[in-house]
């Protein structure tokens, strides 16, 4: 259980994963190089920095490891598809897998904005954007010109900064009473991804673990 600490961390940048995932607007092949923060009630916060690979509907994720862990291995890579409801967490060091439904992050993190967000579907997130939100501005984030959107209502207050050219969120903040819960700005972008197809599966020899079926299972358990 020592790695359940980190897990917190590691299914923040996971659902941050599929929030900064295309829309429909994007090139097929795309990296973007930045960093998540997680703001904690007593001020502190948790900073992971993080690159992004976009191939063709395939998404990677790779972290370094929060800078408040404790030496504990940690799940430091996603991998995902766009629009696909299933997000794998691998553990390098341990050679583990673990498989979870993107709803199931309502029973792993408890930010609501962060489940909101778990569960967002990618397709079309622009559209949404401009939709629910009020244009506030115009700013360049990692050599790119977005225009920034903000969404005030009673299931959330976020921002976000869409780029004008390819039409991808570059930089987002969620906030809770007016203060931050979560933020992540893209600081590199290139059209460049090279990864081979592997890169975005579980490697042979991964111990893996289906997280919802076992979250199903207790919940049966626990049933009268």
């Amino acid at each position: 259980m020592r790695q359940s600490k980190h897990l917190g961390s590691s299914c923040l940048v996971a659902g941050m994963a599929l929030f900064a995932a295309p829309a429909w607007a994007v090139p097929e092949t795309f990296t973007l190089v930045g960093e998540a923060v997680s703001y904690q009630l007593d001020g502190s916060k948790t900073q992971v920095p993080n690159k992004l690979y976009y191939q063709r509907g395939l998404i990677r994720l790779e972290m370094s490891p929060p800078q408040n862990a404790d030496g504990a291995s940690a799940f430091t890579v996603v991998i995902a598809k766009d629009g696909g409801k299933m997000l794998t967490l691998l553990n390098v060091e341990d050679k583990q897998a673990m498989k979870v439904e993107a709803t199931s992050m309502n029973d792993i993190v408890d930010n609501k904005s962060l489940q909101k967000l778990s569960t967002f579907s990618l397709k079309g997130f622009a559209d949404s954007a401009r939709a629910t939100g009020t244009r506030v501005g115009r700013e360049t984030v990692a050599g790119l010109v977005c225009n920034i959107w903000e969404h005030r209502a009673k299931d959330g207050h976020f921002k976000v900064w869409l780029s004008t050219v390819h039409d991808i969120p570059l930089r987002m903040t969620y906030f809770d009473k007016n203060k931050p819960t979560f933020s992540y700005t893209a600081n590199q972008f290139s059209t460049q991804s090279a990864l081979p197809v592997s890169a975005f599966s579980v490697p042979s020899g991964y111990e893996t673990t289906d997280l919802s079926e076992l979250m199903k299972e207790a919940g049966g358990l626990q049933a009268p």
